[in-house]
C-alpha cells in the first residue's frame, strides 16, 4: 500500500513537500533527514503510517517535561535525550517516579524514539509546562504525597431507592413514630428538607465506620422568615467560622421500623422539596490540602496564619510561586466525601465544643462545581464537620 505524507511548515502553514511512502521505516527515514536540517515541521497523512511530531533539535536537547490530570491521577512524563540515550521519568505528580534508559545506534534515532514517546502522550491528553517547575521539585526537602488523602465523588442516579439509601433530597429514614425533625432555630417543621443522608455501612471500605454507625442526616431550614443563619464559632482555626444554625446534623441507628410520616408543605420559594438524587456508589480521587491546611500539618494548627511561612512552604515542596503549588497539586472540587475542606475564602475551621479541636470534614457540598446533583441547595462551598473524637458532634459551615 502506498502511504501519502505531507510536511508543513510551522510557521506559514502552507504545503512544501509531499511524499508517498510504503513502510514505517520509510517515513522514519524522511524524517530523519529533515531532523538534520533543523527544520520544524508539521506533518499530515492520509493512511495509517505512524507520523512523528514536531519536535525540533533544540528542544529535544533539553528536558521534555509534561503533565496530565483529571479528577483521577496526577501524572508526569519527562523525558531527555543524552546522545545516544534516552532517559524517561514518569510517575505520580509529587513522587520521584520510575526511570528508564534506552540507547540507540545514533543520535538522529534517539531523537526520533523521543519525539514519537512525546508525541504519544500528547495525543493522550499530557501537556508541556515550564521546564524548571519539575528542576525545582527535585530539590525540595518535603514530598507531597505524604499528604495525599484520598476522596470519593458520588456516583449517582435521580430518583430514590429506600429509605436507608444514600442520597440528596428525598424522603429521609426516621423511627417509627417520630414526627419530622423541626428547624433549631424558628422551630418549624413546613420548611426542612432532607439536604444529605449517608448510610455509614456503605461507604467506601477505606472509610466504612470511621464516622461513626448507622445514618448521618443533613437537614436544612428553607424558610426566609428563619432568623440566625449564622454564628460564630466557639474556637476558629483560620479566619472566623460562622457555623449555620439552621441546620441540623445528626447521627442516628436504623434499629426499628420506619416511620412514614406525611411530607409537610414547604413554602416560600420552594413550592416542593428537594427531589430525591440516590447515591449509587463512590469514585476514589487523590485529594491535597489547601495551603493553610498544609501549614498545620507541617508545622502545627496553631501556626496557620502565619504569613511568614508562605514562602518557606512553597520552597520546600519544591517550587517558586503558591499558584504553581496549586496548580499541581489542587484541592478536589465538588461534592466529595472526606479529603480536604476547598476553603472558598481560606480555611474557616471550628473547633469541637466539647474539645476544642480542629474539626475534620465529613461531606463537602459544592453544588456549582458538581452537575452531578440537582441545582437546588444555592451557591457556595458548605462542609459538613465532625469532630474525630467526639463523633456526634457536627457543624455545618458554608462561604461563598
Amino acid at each position: 500500500m502506498v502511504n501519502k505524507i505531507t510536511f508543513i511548515p510551522d510557521m506559514e502553514g502552507e504545503y512544501f513537500e509531499t511524499n508517498y511512502l510504503h513502510d514505517q521505516a520509510e517515513a522514519d527515514n524522511l524524517y530523519l533527514a529533515i531532523l538534520r536540517k533543523s527544520e520544524p515541521v508539521c506533518v499530515s497523512s492520509t493512511e495509517e503510517i505512524s507520523i512523528i511530531p514536531p519536535i525540533t533539535e533544540a528542544l529535544l536537547t533539553q528536558k521534555v517535561y509534561l503533565e496530565f490530570s483529571d479528577s483521577k491521577s496526577h501524572k508526569f512524563y519527562e523525558v531527555v535525550v543524552k546522545q545516544t540515550e534516552v532517559v524517561i521519568n514518569y510517575g505520580r505528580i509529587g513522587t520521584a517516579g520510575q526511570s528508564l534508559t534506552s540507547t540507540y545506534p545514533t543520535v538522529e534515532k534517539a531523537r526520533l524514539a523521543a519525539s514519537k514517546k512525546i508525541h504519544e502522550k500528547l495525543k493522550k491528553g499530557y501537556v508541556q509546562t515550564v521546564k524548571n517547575k519539575r528542576d525545582l521539585a527535585e530539590n525540595k526537602d518535603l514530598d507531597i504525597s505524604q499528604f495525599i488523602r484520598p476522596a470519593w465523588k458520588p456516583l449517582v442516579k435521580s430518583g430514590d431507592d429506600s429509605l436507608l439509601s444514600s442520597k440528596f433530597g428525598g424522603r429521609p429514614w426516621l423511627a417509627e413514630n417520630e414526627s419530622w425533625p423541626t428547624c433549631p432555630c424558628c422551630g418549624q417543621s413546613s420548611s426542612m428538607q432532607l439536604f444529605l443522608q449517608l448510610n455509614l455501612s456503605k461507604l467506601p471500605e477505606a472509610v466504612t465506620r470511621e464516622y461513626g454507625n448507622g445514618l448521618i442526616q443533613m437537614f436544612e431550614c428553607t424558610s426566609f422568615d428563619c432568623q440566625g443563619m449564622v454564628k460564630p464559632a466557639q474556637v476558629s482555626y483560620g479566619r472566623v467560622a460562622y457555623l449555620v444554625s439552621n441546620v441540623l446534623i445528626r447521627m442516628i441507628s436504623p434499629t426499628s421500623e420506619a416511620a412514614m410520616p406525611p411530607l409537610p408543605q414547604v413554602y416560600d420559594e420552594y413550592e416542593d422539596f428537594f427531589p430525591a438524587t440516590t447515591i449509587l456508589g463512590w469514585q476514589e480521587v487523590e485529594d491535597y490540602p489547601e495551603f493553610e491546611d498544609l501549614v498545620a500539618l507541617i508545622y502545627g494548627w496553631d501556626q496557620v496564619g502565619n504569613e511568614t511561612l508562605k514562602d518557606e512552604v512553597v520552597e520546600r515542596l519544591g517550587f517558586e510561586y503558591l499558584d504553581d503549588l496549586r496548580d499541581f497539586f489542587p484541592t478536589v472540587l465538588g461534592c466529595k466525601l472526606g479529603g480536604y475542606p476547598g476553603w472558598a475564602q481560606g480555611m474557616e475551621c471550628p473547633g469541637c465544643p466539647i474539645c476544642q479541636e480542629p474539626m475534620r470534614q465529613v461531606f463537602q457540598l459544592a453544588i456549582e462545581n458538581d452537575s452531578s446533583i440537582p441545582d437546588m441547595f444555592g451557591d457556595g462551598i458548605g462542609h459538613i464537620l465532625q469532630c474525630q473524637s467526639h463523633k456526634h458532634e457536627f457543624v455545618f459551615v458554608w462561604a461563598c
